[in-house]
């Protein structure tokens, strides 16, 4: 169908911002744009019309306070509204945000819903059918996911919407060594796991979960996520599946109920 929205992306990190983009894709005739930084937003908004504009507060060059009064400088601008995300709070006050004209700010770790709620209500969209993004219904109930991955952005994401999806207690870690330790811990149902680390990678981790088998330990579903295409190598090592960075929500969403649909990993 064609776009009814448009819908400005501004945030200088790519993953943070893809994620963001994918997540806004949930809902039906909304198109996104991205933009690096506050000077390319401004490029942007030059190029085309939108609707709507989400924006990082902490960035290079043009941070978000700087580009929300820019914008509202603008005569064309005028009105367009604003969506803020920040993590940084003491440094940027989620109020000063709205002070000077944004109509939400939202604090990071962000949850899926709550930006798509004040999206729509940014847009005057009624939600008229259940949320894409609620926790699946027709898998077996995901209690525990361990997360490894050395991006922590990325993590923090994940980390929100896993449990947004699933309704999942989620835990993190940054390489391999603290995977390995949190199994025990944690014993999680499910491990998503980078294959690029420092310290251990993924294909380390894997080789030691192999030998926690042959020791009668129970062992997660695996699911290596990872930017190189190693989908063959990943599997021969023993993972149960493979996703390319970077996956959409809704691929990430579906790899998972597919692992949690297949039969118990073999000891």
């Amino acid at each position: 169908m064609p776009a009814t929205f448009r819908v400005l992306v501004v945030d200088d990190s790519e993953s943070t911002r893809q994620l963001l983009q994918k997540a806004l894709a949930q809902i039906p005739g909304l198109e996104t744009v991205g933009a690096t930084d506050g000077v390319d937003a401004l490029q942007k908004l030059r190029e085309g019309r939108f609707d709507l504009v989400i924006t990082d507060l902490e960035m290079p060059l043009l941070d978000g306070m700087r580009l929300i009064t820019r914008i509202h400088q603008r005569l064309e601008c005028r009105g367009l509204p604003i969506i803020a995300l920040t993590g940084a709070t003491k440094t940027y006050d989620p109020q000063a945000a709205t002070d000077i004209g944004a109509v939400a700010c939202i604090t990071k770790p962000l949850k899926a819903s709550e930006l798509l709620r004040e999206v729509r209500q940014a847009l005057g969209i009624k939600e008229t059918t259940p949320s894409s993004l609620a926790a699946p219904k027709t898998v077996e109930k995901l209690e525990r996911i361990l997360v490894c991955d050395d991006d922590a952005m990325l993590l923090r994401l994940l980390n929100t919407f896993l449990h947004d999806q699933f309704g999942s207690e989620v835990r993190l870690a940054s390489n391999g060594r603290e995977a390995l330790k949190k199994l025990d811990e944690f014993d999680p149902q499910i491990l998503v796991l980078d294959y690029m680390m420092p310290k251990m990678n993924g294909v380390e981790v894997l080789s030691a979960i192999r030998e926690r088998t042959r020791t009668g330990k129970k062992r997660p579903k695996v699911l290596v996520y990872s930017a190189l295409n190693i989908q063959k190598e990943a599997m021969a090592r023993g993972a149960d599946a493979f996703l390319q960075k970077p996956g959409t929500v809704e691929n990430i969403r579906k790899a998972i109920a597919q692992l949690l649909e297949a039969p118990p990993p073999m000891h």
